[in-house]
This record gives C-alpha cells, structure tokens and sequence, in this order.
C-alpha cells in the first residue's frame, strides 16, 4: 500500500479485531505485525493522536478477509508538520519495536483503545509499505492431530463396512394352504405341486 504522510495508524485494534475478526479475539491466537525496517507501536489511542497532532498520515480502517493480499480501506489525514520526534523516544508506547515485528495475544486489547502506529524509525515520511499481519490461533497443531486421528478411525470404519459380510436373507412367507395359488400368482411365481 502507498502510505500517504509519516505513519500507518490503525486507530483501534480492538474494534478492528472485533468487526473483522471476531472469531479469533477469544482463541487464544496471536497476532503479529511485520514490516520492513520500520518501526512499530501499540499505544493509548489518545497519546497516539496527540503525537500525530498536525502530522499527515494514512488511517487503516477496515480489513476483509480474502485469498492473497488483503483488500484494506484507507483514509487521509492531512496536516502540514512533522513528528516531534522519532517514535521510539516516546514514552507512552504499551508495546514497540524498532525492528518492525510486534505480536501480541488477539484478546489482550479487548476493551482498550490501542492505536496500531507503522512509521519509519527516523521519522521520516513514509512512502511505499508492505505490511504482513498475521493471526496465528492456538491450539492449531492439537486441532490438526486430533481430525487426523478422527479421519483415520472414520476411514477404517467406512472400509470395515464396506468389507463385512453380508448375511443372505431368505424371504418365508406363512400362509393357508388354500391362499398358496393367489399368493403365487401375484408374486409371479409357479405354483408349487402339493
């Protein structure tokens, strides 16, 4: 994406998680941010906005899920300033890196409003930014073992089903001697000499 100003701000990943995905918020999965020698924070949205106060950025608003890259809803905010200073100087940062991969478990944000900043480490406008987000939910390795284990024992089921022997059944039809013509006449059958 072409990030217009100084930084990538997400302004709150907790309603970002909750509308887009909902489902991992309580799982147990991680989340994890990457980008490319950039630095990356998760901060008070409030302190986030007031050290972008003046500052041009682009807002990530809105992320669908899909095959690929992901298609992602952007905003402008203009100003005409710079950062006052470089982002990890900064003390209100909950977590950071300067070496562009943050994680941090998908419901530990629930309820707060943490901003998601993406900039360069100098502060230095942010032009061109690739950006790969990841959820990784926990328990997935038991979870693969476990259908493993399930498919495997429904395989042998389905092949002992199909293997078994099937009993013959014969067929006895009880009736009076005097009903033995009718019966065999309409099942198509001869009728048996007595």
């Amino acid at each position: 994406m072409d990030a217009s100003g100084y930084a990538v701000v997400v302004p709150d990943v907790d309603d970002l998680l909750r509308r887009d995905a909902s489902l991992l918020r309580g799982t147990g999965a991680e989340v994890r941010v990457t980008v490319r020698a950039a630095f990356v924070g998760l901060g008070p949205r409030a302190a986030v906005e007031r050290y972008l106060s003046g500052v041009p950025y682009t807002v990530l608003t809105g992320v669908r899920p899909a095959l690929g890259r992901l298609p992602v809803t952007l905003a402008r905010v203009g100003g005409g300033n710079r950062p006052p200073a470089e982002p990890a100087v900064e003390p209100f940062w909950v977590l950071a890196s300067a070496a562009g991969t943050l994680s941090w478990p998908a419901g530990w944000a629930r309820g707060q409003q943490l901003a998601l900043v993406i900039m360069r480490g100098d502060a230095g406008a942010a032009g061109p930014v690739q950006i790969a987000a990841a959820v990784h939910p926990a328990g997935l390795g038991l979870l693969t073992w476990v259908s493993l284990v399930v498919g495997v024992a429904g395989l042998a089921a389905g092949i002992a089903l199909v293997l078994w022997p099937v009993r013959r059944r014969e067929i006895v039809f009880v009736v009076e001697p005097a009903q033995v013509g009718a019966l065999a006449a309409r099942l198509g059958l001869r009728t048996p000499q007595l």
